[in-house]
């Protein structure tokens, strides 16, 4: 039975990511979904697949719905999957839909709203099934599908290939922007409607909401980077299809995070339109773990 179940980790992960937005839960839902499948498989092998998204579907949304009761200090953004722990589960599909700022996005959603977006544009199910996973009306489905994607819209292969091509470079001209104190130059790397989002988990210095307009990011940024004898490492990366730093930094303040992952989201005109800062250890253990 074993051997049988391996073969959906990829699936059941990439479901339990997207509807929590957290590797961590991910993982924790693939494992409880197989052990009550060795308890109480379905008598057909040829039905496991089904019996097992819908197991994982319901596990994730109970695990999204305790999030969203539960007060987080400040902005939550997504746990980043690294290339190298992405690399324990090769059989993810629809990478675009792991892309960062996707995974954001789908935070404005409700939770049943975010299922039947995920199960039905990503994971292609029919209404029926959805309906029947989620146990709502098929009527219910499509009025929830409808408003998700008029909230949501998937990535086009365009910006998918710009932050790849050109993310990097553009994050090193604003990392040192920063670093120098140029706001002239740290402004013109910013779209005009640029955002800033930062998460620290209520723990470490963090902007408690995002920081919208050129004007203030760049303010923001040049008044918080740490000075360059606070970085003690500085290792680039390319995570949930954005470009990033990893820095682990020396704690010499008390509300200081000892390390941070920094992504950019470049706009149409190459510019930087979304910074994701995560700083909440929770967030970075398992990343930490891949370096």
């Amino acid at each position: 039975m074993s051997a049988a179940l391996e073969q959906y980790r990829a699936r059941l992960f990439g479901l339990g990511y997207r509807i929590t937005g957290s590797a961590s839960d991910a993982e924790e839902i693939v494992q409880e979904a197989f052990l009550r499948a060795m308890e109480h498989a379905p008598e057909k092998r040829d039905g496991l697949e089904g019996w097992l998204t819908t197991v994982a579907s319901r596990l994730a949304i109970d695990r999204l719905r305790a999030r969203k009761r539960t007060t987080y200090l400040g902005n939550w953004l997504p746990e980043p999957i690294a290339n190298a722990q992405r690399g324990m589960h090769a059989r993810l599909e629809n990478l675009d839909t792991l892309r960062y700022s996707f995974l954001n996005a789908l935070e404005a959603l409700s939770e049943n709203a975010r299922a039947v977006f995920v199960l039905r544009d990503i994971y292609e199910l029919s209404t029926r099934e959805t309906a029947e996973i989620l146990e709502l009306s098929e009527s219910n489905i499509k009025v929830l599908l409808h408003r998700a994607r008029k909230e949501v819209k998937r990535p086009e292969s365009d910006e998918i290939e710009r932050d790849r091509r050109d993310g990097a470079a553009i994050l090193m001209r604003f990392l040192l922007a920063l670093q120098g104190g140029d706001l002239s130059t740290v402004r013109a790397l910013l779209t005009d409607d640029a955002i800033a989002h930062s998460d620290g988990g209520g723990k470490y210095f963090a902007a408690r909401k995002p920081v919208i307009g050129a004007e203030k990011v760049a303010n923001f940024w040049l008044r918080t980077t740490p000075a360059p004898h606070e970085v003690r490492e500085a290792k680039p990366v390319f995570v949930n299809g954005l470009a990033g730093v990893f820095f682990r930094f020396a704690r010499e303040k008390e509300n200081a995070a000892p390390a941070a992952l920094f992504l950019v989201e470049l706009g149409e005109t190459g510019a930087v339109r979304r910074i994701y800062s995560v700083l909440a250890d929770e967030k970075l253990r398992s990343f930490e773990r891949a370096f």
